[in-house]
């Protein structure tokens, strides 16, 4: 997922951290470009702890549809490929986003696909997604605020539940943003994360992204 989840400007994640945000108001197409010292997705490394470099494209229409796509690097030599589309509206003060996310690897066999909600209200935001192959679901609870101009201080706290339950964890993520700039700190926990051999996984991380207007 993407490496700023603020790019739409967006999943995770990536990323670090699913996948869009809100729609906005007017229709164009934007680019997006990131560096981070690690790509973190749902608390856990795609990089084996190395660095990412990642790019995408968005379309937005005013009536809240988007679509785009996404890639980064990721372990092994390997490529991580986003192709997303969905419509956020506003509801009884609530702002809801609903998707479909592919994730596409140059390994074919761990391709997945999910499907996601999000609901966000006065700086919080509850999210669910479902994968469509493996059934595995994830649930997280954001929050973001903006403590002066420019800079912005968030949390997440994310439940996995895999199919195979011994690989289900949760996971906390803090972060401070100035500008184009984020520092954030991630914790995973649980049976989980084979990646981990069930043990605590925590990192720092420092990353750089830019959304521009084609």
């Amino acid at each position: 997922m993407k490496l700023n989840k603020q790019v739409i400007v967006g999943l995770c994640a990536g990323s670090a951290m699913l996948v869009t945000g809100m729609a906005t108001a007017q229709a164009g197409v934007s680019a997006n470009i990131g560096v981070a010292s690690n790509y973190i997705w749902r608390g856990q490394t795609q990089t084996s702890n190395s660095a990412a470099t990642s790019g995408g494209i968005d379309y937005e229409h005013e009536s809240g549809f988007y679509a785009g796509t996404w890639v980064s690097n990721i372990a092994g030599g390997d490529f991580e490929q986003d192709i997303y589309a969905g419509y956020g509206f506003k509801t009884g003060g609530i702002d809801l986003d609903v998707g479909y996310i592919m994730y596409d690897y140059l390994t074919a066999a761990s391709d997945f696909s999910e499907i996601y909600i999000k609901g966000g209200m006065a700086g919080a935001t509850l999210g669910y997604a479902m994968d469509s192959k493996n059934k595995d679901s994830y649930l997280s609870l954001e929050y973001a605020t903006e403590v002066k101009k420019g800079m912005e201080v968030g949390f997440v706290y994310g439940s996995y539940s895999k199919n195979v339950s011994a690989n289900s964890y949760s996971h906390i993520g803090l972060s401070l943003s100035k500008d184009d700039f984020k520092f954030a700190y991630d914790s995973t926990s649980g049976n989980g994360a084979a990646k981990f051999a069930g043990k605590n996984y925590s990192t720092f991380t420092v990353s750089w992204s830019k959304s521009f207007d084609l």
